[in-house]
Parts: C-alpha cells; sequence; structure tokens
C-alpha cells in the first residue's frame, strides 16, 4: 500500500511540474513574445490567450479578424498559424499569468511574465597592478 501511495504522489508531481507556469521576461516599454507549447500539431482553427483569467486576444476563425480586448488592444498580435502572441509597449501593470487555448484545448501550463530593467552597458578600464619601477635584475635592486 506505501508502494502505491508512493507512486500517485510521484505522479501527482510529475504532473505538477509539467504544468508549472515558465518563466517570461519583458523590458518596460519592450515587447513580449509568447509561443504555445506545445506548438499546435494541428491546423489552428480556434486561438484564446488570457491574462490573469482575463481575455487577451481571441480567434473564434482564422479567416475571421482577431478581436483584441482591454488595454492590449492597438499593441497585440497573433500568429495564426502558429498561435504566438506579441504584445509590444509593455508595462509593469502586463507582469503576470498568460495561459493560451488552442482548438478549444487549454495547453498545459502558462507564461508567468515579469517585467525586468535593463542591464547597463559595463565599462572596462585597463590599469596597472603597480606603479613601482620595475626591478633591475642584474644589480639585485
Amino acid at each position: 500500500m506505501q508502494t502505491f501511495t508512493g507512486f500517485l504522489l510521484l505522479l501527482v508531481g510529475l504532473n505538477f511540474t509539467l504544468a508549472a507556469d515558465e518563466k517570461a521576461y519583458f523590458m518596460a516599454g519592450g515587447k513580449l513574445r509568447l509561443d504555445p507549447r506545445p506548438a499546435p500539431t494541428e491546423p489552428t482553427a480556434t486561438i484564446l490567450w488570457k491574462f490573469k483569467g482575463n481575455l487577451v486576444a481571441e480567434l473564434v476563425d482564422v479567416s475571421a479578424p482577431l478581436d483584441v480586448y482591454d488595454t492590449f488592444k492597438g499593441r497585440t498580435t497573433v500568429d495564426k498559424k502558429t498561435g504566438r502572441l506579441e504584445i509590444s509597449s509593455m508595462t509593469a501593470a502586463d507582469a503576470g499569468v498568460y495561459t493560451v487555448e488552442i482548438n478549444n484545448r487549454v495547453q498545459p501550463g502558462g507564461y508567468d511574465a515579469e517585467m525586468i530593467k535593463a542591464v547597463t552597458e559595463p565599462e572596462v578600464a585597463f590599469k596597472p597592478l603597480s606603479c613601482a619601477p620595475p626591478m633591475d635584475m642584474h644589480r639585485g635592486v
């Protein structure tokens, strides 16, 4: 019985690991690009992206125009073949969990988008280790 219980716990842990949210990063004013995973293996008929459970973009038919909602209007695109979501002009308010449904099936896991600061350009300066004149090896000084 203990072996069976251990096996069930292992399966639950594995399932949780597979469905965990993947980290995604963006800079203020930059772009966020998210691809469904796994990539669709059949033609996409419907695509629905959500942010914190609210609608971001919805494609109800590949021949229909993309519906974009709320603050994402004017800065969001979705590739009709791959399902890739691209949002520009990102702000701190856009940080959080994004999920996607392809062909009315929720994809496992999601993306936990986090805003990061730009890394400053490193500066390199050459400085001698010592200012003392080299020792004269011939005179033993």
